[in-house]
Protein backbone atom coordinates (compact mmCIF):
# COMPACT_ATOMS: atom_id res chain seq x y z
CA UNK A 1 0.00 0.00 0.00
CA UNK A 2 1.41 3.69 -1.03
CA UNK A 3 1.79 6.01 1.86
CA UNK A 4 -0.68 8.00 0.22
CA UNK A 5 -3.25 5.63 0.79
CA UNK A 6 -2.26 4.35 3.57
CA UNK A 7 -2.54 8.08 4.99
CA UNK A 8 -5.76 7.99 3.28
CA UNK A 9 -6.95 5.32 5.18
CA UNK A 10 -5.96 6.17 8.35
CA UNK A 11 -7.50 9.74 7.86
CA UNK A 12 -10.68 8.09 7.40
CA UNK A 13 -10.95 6.23 10.50
CA UNK A 14 -9.89 9.41 12.38
CA UNK A 15 -12.42 11.67 10.36
CA UNK A 16 -15.05 8.64 11.66
CA UNK A 17 -13.66 8.53 15.30
CA UNK A 18 -14.04 12.14 15.12
CA UNK A 19 -17.53 12.56 14.15
CA UNK A 20 -18.64 9.42 16.50
CA UNK A 21 -17.27 11.72 19.51
CA UNK A 22 -19.30 15.22 18.10
CA UNK A 23 -22.81 13.99 18.30
CA UNK A 24 -25.43 12.61 20.19
CA UNK A 25 -26.31 9.02 20.90
CA UNK A 26 -29.09 8.47 18.73
CA UNK A 27 -27.86 10.90 15.75
CA UNK A 28 -27.64 8.60 12.79
CA UNK A 29 -23.95 8.83 11.14
CA UNK A 30 -22.36 6.75 8.52
CA UNK A 31 -20.40 6.29 5.51
CA UNK A 32 -21.60 7.24 2.34
CA UNK A 33 -19.11 5.81 0.11
CA UNK A 34 -15.44 7.29 -0.73
CA UNK A 35 -14.68 10.14 1.43
CA UNK A 36 -18.35 10.69 1.66
CA UNK A 37 -20.13 10.86 5.04
CA UNK A 38 -23.93 11.31 6.18
CA UNK A 39 -25.09 12.74 9.65
CA UNK A 40 -28.69 12.35 10.39
CA UNK A 41 -29.42 14.88 12.69
CA UNK A 42 -33.30 14.58 14.27
CA UNK A 43 -34.89 17.80 16.18
CA UNK A 44 -32.12 20.20 14.77
CA UNK A 45 -32.72 23.16 12.68
CA UNK A 46 -30.55 24.72 9.87
CA UNK A 47 -28.96 26.68 12.33
CA UNK A 48 -27.89 24.05 14.45
CA UNK A 49 -27.13 21.65 11.27
CA UNK A 50 -24.79 24.34 9.92
CA UNK A 51 -23.28 24.85 13.59
CA UNK A 52 -22.68 20.86 13.86
CA UNK A 53 -20.69 21.62 10.30
CA UNK A 54 -18.28 23.69 12.20
CA UNK A 55 -17.76 21.16 15.01
CA UNK A 56 -17.20 18.60 12.00
CA UNK A 57 -14.30 21.21 10.29
CA UNK A 58 -12.64 21.71 14.02
CA UNK A 59 -12.46 17.91 14.92
CA UNK A 60 -10.99 16.99 11.75
CA UNK A 61 -8.34 19.46 11.70
CA UNK A 62 -7.59 18.70 15.11
CA UNK A 63 -7.28 14.66 13.40
CA UNK A 64 -5.19 15.81 10.85
CA UNK A 65 -2.29 17.85 12.42
CA UNK A 66 -0.44 14.79 13.45
CA UNK A 67 -0.07 14.40 9.46
CA UNK A 68 0.34 17.38 8.07
CA UNK A 69 3.99 16.50 7.88
CA UNK A 70 3.28 14.36 5.10
CA UNK A 71 2.02 17.24 2.98
CA UNK A 72 -1.53 16.91 3.32
CA UNK A 73 -4.13 18.37 5.51
CA UNK A 74 -7.26 17.08 6.56
CA UNK A 75 -10.38 19.10 5.54
CA UNK A 76 -14.24 18.83 4.67
CA UNK A 77 -16.63 20.33 2.79
CA UNK A 78 -20.64 19.61 4.11
CA UNK A 79 -24.06 20.35 2.11
CA UNK A 80 -26.74 21.23 4.73
CA UNK A 81 -31.03 20.45 4.27
CA UNK A 82 -33.19 20.66 6.31
CA UNK A 83 -36.16 17.73 6.06
CA UNK A 84 -39.62 19.64 4.87
CA UNK A 85 -42.96 17.67 4.05
CA UNK A 86 -43.69 16.49 1.86
CA UNK A 87 -40.17 15.66 0.91
CA UNK A 88 -39.10 12.32 1.48
CA UNK A 89 -35.56 10.86 2.34
CA UNK A 90 -34.17 10.28 -1.57
CA UNK A 91 -35.20 13.96 -2.32
CA UNK A 92 -33.19 15.05 1.36
CA UNK A 93 -30.22 13.71 0.29
CA UNK A 94 -30.68 14.56 -2.90
CA UNK A 95 -30.83 18.83 -1.84
CA UNK A 96 -27.65 17.73 0.72
CA UNK A 97 -25.93 17.03 -2.05
CA UNK A 98 -26.53 19.43 -4.60
CA UNK A 99 -25.07 21.89 -1.38
CA UNK A 100 -22.12 19.82 -1.16
CA UNK A 101 -21.16 19.98 -4.52
CA UNK A 102 -20.91 24.04 -3.89
CA UNK A 103 -19.53 23.84 -0.94
CA UNK A 104 -16.71 21.64 -3.05
CA UNK A 105 -16.80 24.50 -5.65
CA UNK A 106 -16.02 26.88 -3.38
CA UNK A 107 -13.35 25.29 -1.29
CA UNK A 108 -12.61 23.11 1.02
CA UNK A 109 -13.64 23.67 4.82
CA UNK A 110 -16.65 25.25 3.43
CA UNK A 111 -20.41 25.07 4.92
CA UNK A 112 -23.58 25.25 2.30
CA UNK A 113 -26.75 25.32 2.98
CA UNK A 114 -29.32 24.03 0.24
CA UNK A 115 -32.19 26.33 -1.14
CA UNK A 116 -32.64 28.47 -3.94
CA UNK A 117 -29.76 31.04 -3.72
CA UNK A 118 -27.47 27.67 -3.46
CA UNK A 119 -29.13 26.63 -6.84
CA UNK A 120 -28.81 29.80 -8.32
CA UNK A 121 -25.15 30.31 -7.77
CA UNK A 122 -24.64 26.21 -9.24
CA UNK A 123 -26.09 27.35 -12.01
CA UNK A 124 -24.27 30.47 -12.58
CA UNK A 125 -20.91 28.40 -11.71
CA UNK A 126 -22.09 25.44 -14.37
CA UNK A 127 -22.67 28.30 -17.26
CA UNK A 128 -19.75 30.16 -16.88
CA UNK A 129 -17.27 26.96 -16.63
CA UNK A 130 -19.12 25.28 -19.00
CA UNK A 131 -20.33 22.58 -16.95
CA UNK A 132 -18.10 19.38 -17.39
CA UNK A 133 -15.10 21.14 -14.82
CA UNK A 134 -16.82 21.03 -12.09
CA UNK A 135 -18.14 17.41 -12.71
CA UNK A 136 -14.74 16.36 -14.14
CA UNK A 137 -13.73 17.57 -10.94
CA UNK A 138 -15.79 15.75 -8.85
CA UNK A 139 -15.61 12.52 -11.03
CA UNK A 140 -11.96 12.58 -10.56
CA UNK A 141 -12.50 12.60 -6.83
CA UNK A 142 -14.39 9.28 -6.58
CA UNK A 143 -11.89 7.47 -9.67
CA UNK A 144 -9.32 8.22 -6.84
CA UNK A 145 -11.02 6.67 -3.81
CA UNK A 146 -11.13 3.38 -6.54
CA UNK A 147 -9.02 0.71 -5.55
CA UNK A 148 -10.12 -1.36 -8.67
CA UNK A 149 -10.73 -0.40 -12.23
CA UNK A 150 -14.24 -2.47 -11.92
CA UNK A 151 -15.41 -0.20 -8.86
CA UNK A 152 -14.76 2.81 -11.58
CA UNK A 153 -17.42 1.03 -13.80
CA UNK A 154 -19.79 0.46 -10.67
CA UNK A 155 -19.86 3.92 -9.04
CA UNK A 156 -20.44 5.32 -12.95
CA UNK A 157 -24.35 5.14 -12.58
CA UNK A 158 -24.56 6.62 -8.87
CA UNK A 159 -22.28 9.31 -10.45
CA UNK A 160 -24.20 10.17 -13.30
CA UNK A 161 -27.42 10.49 -11.82
CA UNK A 162 -26.70 12.79 -9.44
CA UNK A 163 -24.22 14.91 -11.77
CA UNK A 164 -26.67 15.23 -14.51
CA UNK A 165 -29.88 15.05 -12.25
CA UNK A 166 -31.62 11.98 -14.19
CA UNK A 167 -34.08 9.41 -12.27
CA UNK A 168 -32.29 6.64 -13.30
CA UNK A 169 -28.97 4.96 -14.86
CA UNK A 170 -28.09 1.26 -15.64
CA UNK A 171 -24.69 0.08 -16.60
CA UNK A 172 -24.89 -2.73 -18.61
CA UNK A 173 -21.32 -4.91 -18.83
CA UNK A 174 -20.32 -7.84 -21.18
CA UNK A 175 -21.94 -10.95 -19.65
CA UNK A 176 -20.25 -14.17 -18.73
CA UNK A 177 -20.10 -15.85 -22.20
CA UNK A 178 -18.19 -12.57 -23.28
CA UNK A 179 -19.74 -11.35 -26.03
CA UNK A 180 -20.17 -7.92 -27.02
CA UNK A 181 -24.01 -7.92 -27.62
CA UNK A 182 -24.66 -10.40 -24.54
CA UNK A 183 -24.88 -7.81 -21.60
CA UNK A 184 -25.43 -8.43 -17.91
CA UNK A 185 -26.61 -5.62 -15.72
CA UNK A 186 -23.80 -4.62 -13.45
CA UNK A 187 -24.79 -1.28 -11.54
CA UNK A 188 -28.19 0.33 -11.77
CA UNK A 189 -28.85 3.92 -9.69
CA UNK A 190 -32.19 5.56 -9.60
CA UNK A 191 -34.47 7.81 -7.39
CA UNK A 192 -35.25 5.45 -4.67
CA UNK A 193 -39.25 5.22 -3.66
CA UNK A 194 -41.87 3.46 -5.66
CA UNK A 195 -40.11 0.23 -7.25
CA UNK A 196 -42.77 0.32 -9.77
CA UNK A 197 -41.06 3.06 -11.47
CA UNK A 198 -38.21 1.65 -12.00
CA UNK A 199 -37.89 1.75 -15.99
CA UNK A 200 -34.69 -0.78 -16.40
CA UNK A 201 -35.57 -4.36 -15.37
CA UNK A 202 -33.26 -7.38 -14.36
CA UNK A 203 -32.74 -9.56 -17.43
CA UNK A 204 -29.67 -9.81 -19.65
CA UNK A 205 -29.91 -7.22 -22.74
CA UNK A 206 -29.06 -9.13 -26.60
CA UNK A 207 -28.28 -6.13 -28.21
CA UNK A 208 -26.53 -6.23 -31.86
CA UNK A 209 -22.99 -6.01 -32.01
CA UNK A 210 -22.93 -3.62 -35.01
CA UNK A 211 -25.23 -1.22 -32.97
CA UNK A 212 -23.03 -1.12 -30.66
CA UNK A 213 -20.41 -0.28 -32.53
CA UNK A 214 -22.20 3.05 -34.06
CA UNK A 215 -22.96 3.94 -30.02
CA UNK A 216 -19.71 4.25 -29.44
CA UNK A 217 -19.68 7.67 -31.43
CA UNK A 218 -22.40 9.33 -30.05
CA UNK A 219 -25.36 8.90 -27.73
CA UNK A 220 -28.93 8.18 -28.89
CA UNK A 221 -32.27 9.04 -27.12
CA UNK A 222 -35.52 8.75 -27.77
CA UNK A 223 -38.97 9.41 -26.16
CA UNK A 224 -39.61 5.61 -24.78
CA UNK A 225 -37.17 2.88 -23.62
CA UNK A 226 -38.84 0.54 -26.21
CA UNK A 227 -37.80 2.80 -29.04
CA UNK A 228 -34.54 3.29 -27.44
CA UNK A 229 -34.05 -0.68 -27.35
CA UNK A 230 -34.96 -1.44 -30.56
CA UNK A 231 -32.76 1.03 -32.27
CA UNK A 232 -29.71 -1.09 -30.19
CA UNK A 233 -30.92 -4.37 -32.33
CA UNK A 234 -32.86 -5.69 -28.69
CA UNK A 235 -35.39 -8.70 -29.48
CA UNK A 236 -38.63 -7.53 -29.21
CA UNK A 237 -39.01 -9.19 -26.22
CA UNK A 238 -36.26 -7.56 -24.42
CA UNK A 239 -37.99 -4.26 -25.91
CA UNK A 240 -41.46 -4.43 -24.75
CA UNK A 241 -40.16 -3.57 -21.10
CA UNK A 242 -42.48 -1.50 -18.32
CA UNK A 243 -42.69 1.90 -19.77
CA UNK A 244 -42.12 4.80 -17.69
CA UNK A 245 -42.60 8.34 -18.69
CA UNK A 246 -39.45 10.57 -19.50
CA UNK A 247 -36.69 10.48 -22.09
CA UNK A 248 -34.26 7.37 -22.58
CA UNK A 249 -30.48 7.70 -23.76
CA UNK A 250 -27.79 5.27 -24.58
CA UNK A 251 -23.82 5.42 -24.74
CA UNK A 252 -21.52 3.33 -24.93
CA UNK A 253 -18.76 3.21 -22.24
CA UNK A 254 -15.21 3.09 -24.74
CA UNK A 255 -12.32 4.27 -25.37
CA UNK A 256 -10.05 3.82 -28.59
CA UNK A 257 -12.43 0.62 -29.97
CA UNK A 258 -12.89 -1.02 -26.34
CA UNK A 259 -16.24 -1.37 -25.24
CA UNK A 260 -16.65 -1.87 -21.53
CA UNK A 261 -20.06 -1.55 -21.14
CA UNK A 262 -23.29 0.49 -22.25
CA UNK A 263 -25.37 3.09 -20.21
CA UNK A 264 -28.82 3.60 -20.22
CA UNK A 265 -30.17 6.81 -18.65
CA UNK A 266 -33.72 7.86 -18.06
CA UNK A 267 -34.53 11.88 -17.36
CA UNK A 268 -38.18 12.89 -16.02
CA UNK A 269 -37.68 15.54 -18.88
CA UNK A 270 -39.60 14.79 -22.04
CA UNK A 271 -36.54 14.66 -24.13
CA UNK A 272 -32.96 14.66 -23.48
CA UNK A 273 -31.22 18.28 -24.21
CA UNK A 274 -28.03 18.12 -26.70
CA UNK A 275 -26.34 19.27 -23.51
CA UNK A 276 -26.84 16.68 -21.36
CA UNK A 277 -26.02 14.02 -23.68
CA UNK A 278 -22.45 16.07 -24.60
CA UNK A 279 -21.70 16.15 -20.60
CA UNK A 280 -22.95 12.43 -20.50
CA UNK A 281 -20.60 11.51 -23.24
CA UNK A 282 -17.87 13.22 -21.68
CA UNK A 283 -17.77 12.15 -18.25
CA UNK A 284 -18.57 8.23 -19.48
CA UNK A 285 -15.67 8.93 -21.76
CA UNK A 286 -13.63 10.45 -18.63
CA UNK A 287 -14.42 7.18 -16.85
CA UNK A 288 -13.07 5.32 -19.41
CA UNK A 289 -9.67 6.87 -19.55
CA UNK A 290 -9.52 6.08 -15.81
CA UNK A 291 -10.12 2.47 -16.15
CA UNK A 292 -7.62 1.86 -18.83
CA UNK A 293 -5.41 3.80 -16.89
CA UNK A 294 -5.57 1.49 -14.16
CA UNK A 295 -5.99 -1.71 -16.14
CA UNK A 296 -3.94 -1.60 -19.00
CA UNK A 297 -0.66 -3.92 -19.27
CA UNK A 298 1.43 -1.26 -21.28
CA UNK A 299 2.75 1.66 -19.33
CA UNK A 300 2.67 3.66 -22.39
CA UNK A 301 -1.32 3.19 -22.89
CA UNK A 302 -1.53 4.35 -19.27
CA UNK A 303 0.45 7.69 -19.86
CA UNK A 304 -1.65 8.64 -22.86
CA UNK A 305 -4.90 7.49 -20.63
CA UNK A 306 -3.95 10.01 -18.05
CA UNK A 307 -2.38 12.50 -20.50
CA UNK A 308 -5.49 12.78 -21.92
CA UNK A 309 -7.84 12.81 -18.83
CA UNK A 310 -5.78 16.20 -18.15
CA UNK A 311 -6.18 17.45 -21.41
CA UNK A 312 -10.09 16.96 -21.51
CA UNK A 313 -9.98 18.60 -17.95
CA UNK A 314 -7.42 21.75 -19.34
CA UNK A 315 -5.70 22.12 -22.92
CA UNK A 316 -3.11 24.65 -21.37
CA UNK A 317 -2.15 22.52 -18.57
CA UNK A 318 -1.62 19.17 -21.54
CA UNK A 319 0.03 21.83 -24.52
CA UNK A 320 2.18 22.90 -21.16
CA UNK A 321 3.14 19.12 -20.09
CA UNK A 322 3.84 18.93 -23.46
CA UNK A 323 6.70 21.53 -23.76
CA UNK A 324 7.98 20.83 -20.46
CA UNK A 325 8.73 17.20 -21.91
CA UNK A 326 10.82 18.78 -24.60
CA UNK A 327 12.85 20.56 -22.64
CA UNK A 328 13.24 18.14 -19.78
CA UNK A 329 14.57 15.43 -22.06
CA UNK A 330 17.04 16.98 -24.48
CA UNK A 331 18.27 18.69 -20.57
CA UNK A 332 18.52 14.75 -19.21
CA UNK A 333 20.17 13.19 -21.98
CA UNK A 334 22.67 15.85 -22.19
CA UNK A 335 23.12 15.00 -18.06
CA UNK A 336 23.78 11.74 -19.14
CA UNK A 337 20.38 9.74 -18.30
CA UNK A 338 20.51 6.50 -18.91
CA UNK A 339 17.63 5.17 -21.40
CA UNK A 340 15.61 4.04 -19.24
CA UNK A 341 15.44 6.99 -16.79
CA UNK A 342 14.74 9.14 -19.97
CA UNK A 343 11.98 7.25 -20.61
CA UNK A 344 10.56 7.61 -16.63
CA UNK A 345 11.56 11.34 -16.71
CA UNK A 346 9.53 11.46 -20.17
CA UNK A 347 6.94 10.34 -18.43
CA UNK A 348 6.65 11.89 -15.35
CA UNK A 349 7.16 15.38 -17.15
CA UNK A 350 4.24 14.62 -19.39
CA UNK A 351 1.98 13.73 -16.09
CA UNK A 352 3.82 15.91 -13.47
CA UNK A 353 0.45 17.99 -13.33
CA UNK A 354 -1.90 15.27 -13.19
CA UNK A 355 -2.72 16.32 -9.81
CA UNK A 356 -4.46 19.15 -10.69
CA UNK A 357 -7.70 17.12 -11.68
CA UNK A 358 -8.61 17.48 -8.27
CA UNK A 359 -7.80 20.96 -7.72
CA UNK A 360 -10.99 23.54 -7.54
CA UNK A 361 -11.81 25.20 -10.41
CA UNK A 362 -11.65 28.86 -8.84
CA UNK A 363 -7.77 27.95 -7.55
CA UNK A 364 -6.63 26.31 -10.65
CA UNK A 365 -8.39 29.12 -12.68
CA UNK A 366 -7.77 32.61 -10.47
CA UNK A 367 -6.85 35.24 -12.86
CA UNK A 368 -4.47 36.33 -10.12
CA UNK A 369 -2.19 35.60 -7.65
CA UNK A 370 -3.32 32.87 -4.68
CA UNK A 371 -3.62 33.67 -1.45
CA UNK A 372 -1.61 31.87 1.56
CA UNK A 373 -5.04 29.44 1.88
CA UNK A 374 -5.42 28.57 -1.60
CA UNK A 375 -1.37 28.10 -1.84
CA UNK A 376 -2.21 25.09 0.68
CA UNK A 377 -4.52 23.67 -1.32
CA UNK A 378 -2.88 23.72 -4.61
CA UNK A 379 0.70 21.94 -2.69
CA UNK A 380 -1.58 19.36 -2.28
CA UNK A 381 -1.41 18.50 -6.09
CA UNK A 382 2.01 16.88 -6.07
CA UNK A 383 0.66 14.17 -3.51
CA UNK A 384 -2.56 14.05 -5.27
CA UNK A 385 -0.91 12.97 -8.46
CA UNK A 386 1.86 10.56 -6.81
CA UNK A 387 -1.55 8.48 -5.69
CA UNK A 388 -3.03 8.58 -9.06
CA UNK A 389 -0.43 7.30 -10.26
CA UNK A 390 0.79 4.76 -7.97
CA UNK A 391 -2.88 2.91 -9.30
CA UNK A 392 -1.07 1.58 -12.03
CA UNK A 393 1.38 -0.47 -11.23
CA UNK A 394 3.54 -0.10 -14.30
CA UNK A 395 3.28 3.60 -13.80
CA UNK A 396 4.89 3.29 -10.03
CA UNK A 397 8.41 4.02 -10.46
CA UNK A 398 7.65 7.44 -12.13
CA UNK A 399 5.42 8.51 -9.18
CA UNK A 400 8.38 9.46 -7.01
CA UNK A 401 9.11 12.09 -9.74
CA UNK A 402 5.48 13.36 -9.87
CA UNK A 403 5.68 13.98 -6.12
CA UNK A 404 8.95 15.80 -6.05
CA UNK A 405 8.56 18.35 -8.65
CA UNK A 406 8.00 20.77 -6.29
CA UNK A 407 11.09 20.12 -3.81
CA UNK A 408 13.32 23.13 -3.78
CA UNK A 409 17.56 22.72 -3.89
CA UNK A 410 17.70 24.67 -0.46
CA UNK A 411 15.06 22.37 1.05
CA UNK A 412 12.14 24.83 1.29
CA UNK A 413 10.03 23.01 -1.39
CA UNK A 414 7.12 21.09 -0.96
CA UNK A 415 5.10 18.69 0.14
CA UNK A 416 8.28 16.56 2.06
CA UNK A 417 11.40 19.40 2.34
CA UNK A 418 13.30 17.47 0.51
CA UNK A 419 17.00 18.89 -0.71
CA UNK A 420 20.16 18.77 -2.86
CA UNK A 421 20.53 15.49 -4.04
CA UNK A 422 17.69 13.90 -2.12
CA UNK A 423 15.28 15.05 -4.56
CA UNK A 424 15.40 12.56 -7.81
CA UNK A 425 17.28 14.01 -10.36
CA UNK A 426 14.46 13.83 -12.91
CA UNK A 427 12.35 15.82 -10.47
CA UNK A 428 15.25 19.08 -10.19
CA UNK A 429 15.17 18.84 -14.14
CA UNK A 430 11.35 18.87 -14.86
CA UNK A 431 11.40 21.83 -11.76
CA UNK A 432 13.62 23.75 -14.04
CA UNK A 433 11.96 23.41 -17.24
CA UNK A 434 8.53 23.67 -15.95
CA UNK A 435 9.01 27.30 -14.22
CA UNK A 436 10.69 28.33 -17.23
CA UNK A 437 7.95 27.30 -19.25
CA UNK A 438 6.03 29.55 -17.20
CA UNK A 439 7.98 32.68 -17.05
CA UNK A 440 7.20 32.85 -20.87
CA UNK A 441 3.91 32.22 -21.09
CA UNK A 442 1.29 34.99 -20.70
CA UNK A 443 -0.66 35.28 -18.17
CA UNK A 444 -4.18 37.37 -17.90
CA UNK A 445 -2.55 39.09 -14.55
CA UNK A 446 1.33 39.30 -16.52
CA UNK A 447 2.38 39.46 -19.50
CA UNK A 448 5.24 37.08 -20.15
CA UNK A 449 8.98 37.26 -19.72
CA UNK A 450 11.05 37.11 -23.02
CA UNK A 451 13.96 34.28 -23.27
CA UNK A 452 16.91 36.60 -21.60
CA UNK A 453 14.68 37.14 -18.72
CA UNK A 454 13.46 34.05 -17.82
CA UNK A 455 17.15 33.22 -18.06
CA UNK A 456 18.26 35.24 -15.65
CA UNK A 457 15.79 34.23 -13.27
CA UNK A 458 16.93 30.36 -13.70
CA UNK A 459 20.38 31.84 -12.76
CA UNK A 460 19.60 33.98 -9.92
CA UNK A 461 17.95 31.01 -8.62
CA UNK A 462 20.36 28.37 -8.54
CA UNK A 463 21.29 27.03 -5.49
CA UNK A 464 18.54 27.85 -3.72
CA UNK A 465 15.15 27.02 -5.78
CA UNK A 466 17.36 24.74 -8.58
CA UNK A 467 20.27 22.38 -9.00
CA UNK A 468 22.57 24.74 -10.47
CA UNK A 469 23.98 21.93 -13.10
CA UNK A 470 20.41 21.49 -14.16
CA UNK A 471 19.96 25.26 -14.55
CA UNK A 472 23.83 25.52 -16.52
CA UNK A 473 22.75 22.49 -19.21
CA UNK A 474 18.65 24.08 -19.58
CA UNK A 475 20.47 27.11 -20.67
CA UNK A 476 22.76 25.40 -22.92
CA UNK A 477 19.56 23.99 -24.67
CA UNK A 478 17.67 26.94 -25.07
CA UNK A 479 20.78 29.00 -26.04
CA UNK A 480 20.43 26.69 -28.89
CA UNK A 481 16.79 26.57 -29.81
CA UNK A 482 14.17 29.10 -31.10
CA UNK A 483 12.34 29.96 -27.80
CA UNK A 484 8.61 30.69 -28.38
CA UNK A 485 6.26 33.18 -25.96
CA UNK A 486 2.69 31.78 -25.42
CA UNK A 487 0.30 34.10 -25.31
CA UNK A 488 -3.31 33.79 -23.62
CA UNK A 489 -4.76 34.00 -20.14
CA UNK A 490 -4.73 30.24 -18.85
CA UNK A 491 -4.00 28.64 -15.01
CA UNK A 492 -0.69 29.62 -13.60
CA UNK A 493 1.18 26.12 -13.63
CA UNK A 494 1.60 26.49 -9.79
Amino acid sequence: MSTATSWATRSLREAAAALATEFRGYDGIGRFGGDEFVLVLPDVDEEGAVAAAERVQAALAEAGRARHTLGVKLSVSTGVAAWRRPQNASELLDRSDRALLLAKARGKDTTVLAGADTEAELARLESSQGGPPMMQQELWDLVSQCEEPREVLERLPFFLRRALSLEEVALYVPGAAGKPGDLDRCTHARMPGDPGRAAFGDRELELADHRLGELECAAVSFPTLAQLLSSLGASSETAARHEVAGAYAALAVARDGQTRGVLILRSSKPTFSPTALRHAELLAGQAMTAVLGQSNGASRSAVGALAAAIDARDNYTHLHSEEVVQLASETARRMGLSASDLNRLRDGAMLHDVGKVAIPNEILYKPGPLTSEEWEIMREHPVIGERIIRRTPELATIAPLVRHEHERWDGTGYPDGLSGTDIPLGSRIILACDAYNAMITERSYRKPMDHARAAEELRAHAGSQFDPDVVETLLDVLAEQSVPVRAGAAPPPR
